[in-house]
């Protein structure tokens, strides 16, 4: 039996890392957001808080320090530079477009988290085991 390989209401559905395929529907996606997204035919938000729900992981556990924020897995990957002049834009789309609570938003930028580019783009930094070790 494929360990990777769930039976669900929509289909077939292989999860690989943060990657999901639905063979069932040829479609695919990537993240738990994504998921659920698919899974329960939620929107972002709905899956958001869905996620915060069913999960034991408060905000602090989102909110921990990162061992190290640049990747360092891809030679000459830089982040983006912070603009500072561009976060009321940012925080705009983020909390009327995609629909993401105020509170959040604002304890991920409090934590350097998520910031805004020079183009207005939401940079969230990714967080999480690092290739080749534990963590």
């Amino acid at each position: 039996m494929d360990k990777n390989k769930w039976h669900t209401c929509r289909g077939v559905i292989s999860v690989t890392g943060q990657k999901f395929m639905n063979w069932t529907l040829a479609t695919g996606g990537g993240g738990a957001i994504d998921l659920v997204i698919h899974l329960e035919q939620y929107d972002f938000k709905t899956a958001v808080l869905w996620l915060l729900d069913n999960f034991s992981c408060s905000f602090s556990c989102l909110l921990s320090p990162p061992p190290d924020t640049q990747d360092t897995s891809r030679p000459g990957f830089r982040l983006p530079r912070k603009n500072a002049n561009r976060l009321p834009q940012m925080i705009g789309y983020l909390r009327y477009q995609r629909c993401i609570p105020i509170g959040l938003i604002n304890a991920l930028i409090g934590s350097s988290k998520l910031y805004a580019d020079d183009r207005g783009n939401a940079v969230f930094l990714l967080l999480g085991k690092k290739k080749g070790g534990g963590g």
